[in-house]
């Protein structure tokens, strides 16, 4: 085996970050059974679209609010007991995100 070391300034390193933060995001809106959206809320909460309230359930803040009543997303309840509501997004939701997913990342290289 042969190890070359790199160095990277630090655009090339977060370009590099948010390339792979791309794929994972491409991933769990294909496959939105996936089991954590980290990343994805991270990044839309960052590009203040949405933001966790008080019981911990992400929200979109008051100029996103269409995302629920336009059905992008909608709250989900799960059956076990004291579980809390989560915001689950619909197909039109998935589509909206993948269409502007890269602007979001760009807003936070800026």
């Amino acid at each position: 085996f042969c190890f070359v070391s790199v160095i990277l300034d630090a655009p090339l390193l977060i370009a590099f970050i948010l390339h792979d933060l791309k794929k994972f995001v491409q991933f769990i809106v294909t496959y939105p059974g996936f089991k954590s959206a980290t990343k994805l809320n991270q990044v839309m909460n960052l590009n203040h679209i949405i933001f966790k309230n008080q019981s911990g359930t992400w929200c979109p803040y008051a100029e996103y609010e269409w995302l629920i009543t336009e059905n992008y997303a909608d709250y989900q309840s799960y059956g076990a007991e004291k579980a809390k509501p989560c915001l689950k997004w619909t197909e039109r939701g998935r589509k909206w995100i993948t269409e502007n997913y890269n602007k979001w990342v760009q807003n936070l290289m800026k």
